[in-house]
């Protein structure tokens, strides 16, 4: 039930959040273009003001402002997240463990070798992607952990990985 629930709670959300950037974007349309779109909550709210008259002119603005601020900041943080994941990702395979990753992958009948061992004293286990998840773990983990507690984690992050595919 809770998990219908959680579904119908971020579908609303998107749901929302997609009606107000279209709204968002059809207004910047209108204003750069002189697109007449009919169906535009922020043209609605300009027909409150009397055109051509100062307050209208300063709502404009300061709407516009703030929708185009709002889109370039949003393009921003998705192209500066992807960067930093990419970077991420990189410095992962850098410190890759070839042979322990190898043999972990095999130990645990993973068919895809979508365990990645990393060369870290810190005990670390995630799982790590959006559209390909793999799981990572540490040399420092796997050195602390005995094979049921290993398991148990391999178990765990596959869950995890399981789980980010269906999404």
């Amino acid at each position: 039930m809770w998990k219908r629930k959680s579904y119908f709670v971020i579908s609303l959300s998107l749901l929302i959040a997609f009606a107000v950037w279209c709204q968002m974007g059809a207004f910047l349309v209108h204003i750069f273009f002189g697109v007449n779109i009919k169906a535009n909550f922020f043209k609605f709210c300009f027909s409150l003001f009397k055109e051509d008259s100062v307050y209208y002119f300063v709502v404009v603005t300061l709407l516009s402002i703030i929708i185009s601020y709002s889109i370039l900041g949003t393009l921003f943080t998705i192209a500066e997240q992807y960067f930093l994941s990419r970077r991420f990702k990189q410095k992962l395979f850098l410190s890759k463990n070839v042979d322990m990753t190898k043999s972990i992958n095999e130990t645990f009948n993973r068919f895809n070798n979508d365990i990645l061992v990393v060369n870290a004293e810190q005990p670390l286990a995630f799982t790590l992607g959006f559209r390909r998840p793999f799981i990572v773990f540490s040399t420092g983990l796997i050195r602390l952990l005995d094979f049921d507690e290993l398991e148990a984690v391999v178990e765990h992050e596959a869950f995890h990985q399981k789980n980010m595919i269906r999404s």
